[in-house]
């Protein structure tokens, strides 16, 4: 046996081995392409050109109609929040413009009222630091007035909501953009006049901080003068005490102009006026009969504080005459001044025309006796229909002084009824 070598394709198929020969073994034909090389699946390509043609198409037309819808959508959505964001701000300048022009009106109205202190004749005297700084800021108010520019309100046409009917989106977002436009001049205007506001607000409050600061320098001031000065008058105390309490009372603040602060300075220099005369008066020889007299009258004034002047002649009755003129004022709890002539004091204590110069004293107290409130009822009844004179004279005797002094002499004597009425205010 022969060795064997295995080749490549060696045996062939159906060889036994022995050599004596082959048989061949059914030869199947070789496998081939479908289609074969060249030749195109006819039937089956046109149908995926069909399918082609027309899913592309409506793919296209699809992602074009979802794309429209985003696009309405957010169209919408723009224009909708701009509609309300151009309201806001439309609002919003209405509102910054009309503070502005409120808060510029207050600023007038102070530098107006601060323009008459600052040319009042006491003012234009007063270097202290507080006036300087009154000064300044009034100057720097005028100022920021001054530059304070003009704003108007923008008129503003709100679109109609899309609810109104269909728009397109390309015409809405021309319309959002127009709005956006208009909010964007909106809000500058607002921001200009906000920022203006501020800056008014700044210089009134700075102003203001300064007239409070001055006008308490003026009212601590005047009370230093009424304590420097015991023996003024209680008319004169009165007077600047109630311009001290205008200056200082912030619900009066109104009242603080250039009036206040020359009526201030010449109520200053009144209390050192009536010191001054009621010191003279002391160092007259007839002090001791004069504060004689005043004693006696507050000792039956029943409380009613009575300031009483001298004078040579009262009522145009001097030498010879004894007169005398009472005025009340229902303020202060009630006061009164009472005028005395110098022939009074002179017949005081002469044992002969005492009694009357004493009736003419009780008589003026008498008049000052309506200020007590059971007093007055019998004033006003129909006993005496409010007659001064009368009740006066009528008090006067009732104390006890049925003479011509208690006014008998020049008024009448009043009725019993009167006197007896008048007696019921002791």
């Amino acid at each position: 046996m022969s060795d064997q070598h295995t080749t490549a394709g060696w045996p062939p198929p159906g060889y036994d081995g022995t050599g004596d020969g082959v048989q061949a073994a059914p030869l199947q034909p070789p496998a081939q392409e479908w289609p074969p090389p060249g030749q195109a699946p006819t039937r089956r390509r046109r149908r995926g050109r069909l399918v082609a043609a027309i899913l592309i198409p409506t793919l296209a037309f699809l992602a074009l109609a979802a794309g429209f819808t985003m696009w309405s959508v957010l169209s919408i959505q723009r224009y909708s929040a701009d509609t309300a964001v151009l309201q806001e701000a439309a609002d919003d300048q209405r509102l910054a413009i009309a503070a502005n022009t409120a808060r510029l009106e207050d600023a007038r109205s102070l530098h107006l009222r601060l323009e008459g202190v600052t040319a009042a004749s006491a003012f234009g005297r007063d270097a202290s630091a507080e006036a300087e700084a009154l000064r300044t800021s009034s100057t720097d108010l005028e100022t920021t007035i001054t530059a304070s520019p003009e704003f108007s309100v923008t008129s503003v046409t709100v679109p109609p909501p899309v609810s109104d009917g269909w728009r397109p989106p390309w015409e809405l977002d021309a319309a959002s953009g127009s709005m956006e436009d208009q909010i964007d001049d909106l809000e500058g205007v607002a921001a200009e006049a906000g920022a203006n506001d501020d800056a008014v607000a700044a210089a009134v409050e700075a102003t203001s901080g300064a007239e409070t600061t001055y006008f308490g320098a003026l009212a601590a001031a005047g009370q230093a003068t009424i304590d420097a000065h015991p023996a003024t008058s209680y008319e004169a105390r009165f007077h600047l005490a109630d311009l001290i309490d205008q200056a200082s009372d912030a619900v009066l603040v109104a009242g603080r102009n250039g009036d206040l602060v020359d009526s201030m300075a010449a109520a200053e220099d009144a209390v050192a006026a009536a010191e001054a005369t009621e010191l003279a008066e002391r160092a007259d020889p007839a002090l001791a009969v004069r504060k004689e007299i005043e004693a006696y009258a507050n000792s039956i004034s029943r409380g009613v504080q009575l300031d009483i002047d001298w004078a040579p002649e009262v009522s145009g009755l001097g030498e010879g005459w004894f007169s005398g003129t009472a005025q009340y004022m229902y303020d202060h709890d009630g006061w009164a001044i009472i005028m005395l002539n110098y022939p009074i004091a002179e017949g005081w204590n002469d044992g002969y025309n005492d009694f009357d110069a004493k009736a003419v004293v009780t008589h003026e107290v008498g008049h000052t006796q309506v200020l007590r409130p059971e007093c007055e009822k019998i004033f006003r009844s129909p006993v005496f229909g409010g007659d001064d004179e009368m009740w006066a004279t009528a008090w006067a005797i009732a104390q006890g002084f049925d003479t011509d002094g208690s006014g008998i002499q020049a008024y009448g004597r009043p009725s019993d009824e009167q006197i007896a009425a008048a007696a019921q205010c002791n």
